[in-house]
């Protein structure tokens, strides 16, 4: 299981610093969540067999790894109001190639199917 993630954040000037940590923080568990967790599962006849939260495995608390996030600050030109720019959810891009980066780099090969469960990076280790 992924154990710590750290978010590294640019930033012009951050007008609500707690409004942004959230917002990385949160958006950083969406997307631990989703490379090693979540599937859609169908059958024979293509119909969604977890179509209920139900059946259909999200990352709570407990699976979530510890999450720090840090604010580089950057000049920005042409920002808004008092140097501000919209931090929107940042860790979005890059986080599910990390995590398969790390993976591929310490197995010697990448796990090619999400999620990355701990039965795919096995089968990987392994060389299944």
């Amino acid at each position: 299981s992924l154990i710590r993630a750290l978010s590294t954040c640019p930033r012009s000037s951050t007008v609500e610093p707690g409004l942004g940590r959230v917002t990385s923080v949160s958006s950083l568990h969406t997307w631990t969540g989703l490379p090693l967790t979540e599937v859609t599962r169908y059958d024979d006849q293509a119909r969604q067999r977890n179509a209920g939260l139900l059946e259909y495995k999200l990352q709570t608390c407990a699976d979530a790894p510890n999450i720090a996030t840090h604010f580089v600050q950057i000049a920005t030109e042409n920002a808004g109001p008092n140097g501000a720019k919209g931090l929107a959810e940042a860790p979005n891009v890059a986080t599910a190639a990390a995590i398969s980066n790390a993976l591929a780099r310490l197995l010697g090969e990448p796990v090619r199917q999400l999620p990355m469960t701990a039965e795919r990076v096995w089968e990987a280790a392994v060389g299944q």
